[in-house]
């Protein structure tokens, strides 16, 4: 981050033994925007829910604070992901809520396997719902008022019509 031009970079640490709470709210008030880091992106739910942070980080975002993520980070910035109970049985599969802040749902460098979790996740959402598959070396940007931008490569766009996932037109990175 610092050599893409960050002036600071500071950790708010939220898990581990020694997490001090008070600091960590404190380092992300005075942050210009936050990075969410991946990982798990049912792991990294459960650790805001547990540290009481989710509320929090939707009232900095509601404030206009911008938040980024990368690969589970920017799952968990969406509004929910998918966990089967049994991971050979589809029917096992329900939705978990994320953060929110991203009005949508996506799956992140998954393009190898078709996007399988962003399909079933689609397949188990409301008729019409949409999600995006965001590829390695791409970003997606969700602009205040919800609009979308493909940042460095197009992000694969689906839609769940009559119980099945269709493919619909990329979005396309806006040439600079």
């Amino acid at each position: 981050m610092l050599g893409c031009g960050a002036g600071a970079v500071e950790l708010a640490p939220l898990a581990g033994r020694r997490v001090r709470l008070d600091k960590t709210r404190s380092i992300l008030e005075k942050a210009d925007m936050m990075f969410v880091s991946g990982g798990d992106v049912e792991e990294g739910m459960l650790v805001l829910e547990q540290r009481g942070m989710i509320a929090f980080l939707r009232e900095l975002h509601g404030r206009g604070k911008p938040f980024f993520g990368l690969s589970a980070g920017s799952i968990m910035l969406s509004r929910e992901w998918i966990v089967w109970e049994d991971p050979n049985d589809d029917s096992t599969s329900s939705a978990f809520p994320c953060m929110g802040l991203a009005p949508l749902l996506c799956d992140t460098h998954a393009e190898a396997e078709g996007w399988e979790e962003l399909r079933a996740l689609l397949l188990i959402s409301p008729e019409g719902t949409s999600g995006y598959g965001i590829p390695t070396g791409a970003g997606l940007c969700v602009h205040p008022g919800g609009a979308l931008e493909a940042l460095g490569a197009p992000v694969s766009r689906f839609e769940n019509v009559d119980r099945m996932v269709k493919r619909r037109p990329d979005i396309e990175p806006v040439a600079l």
